[in-house]
């Protein structure tokens, strides 16, 4: 039983960090966007 309750935790961390992740990267392609603009903007 302790061996299944230590097997979900591990999926729900790995769960946890993968939607981080998830979140991560669409903060930063939503990041990248307005940056390309400003310098396309700034040097055409």
């Amino acid at each position: 039983m302790q061996i299944f309750s230590m097997q979900k935790t591990f999926q729900n961390q790995l769960a946890f960090s993968l939607k981080n992740a998830i979140n991560f990267t669409a903060c930063l392609s939503l990041s990248d966007k307005p940056i390309q603009s400003h310098y396309s903007v700034k040097y055409p």
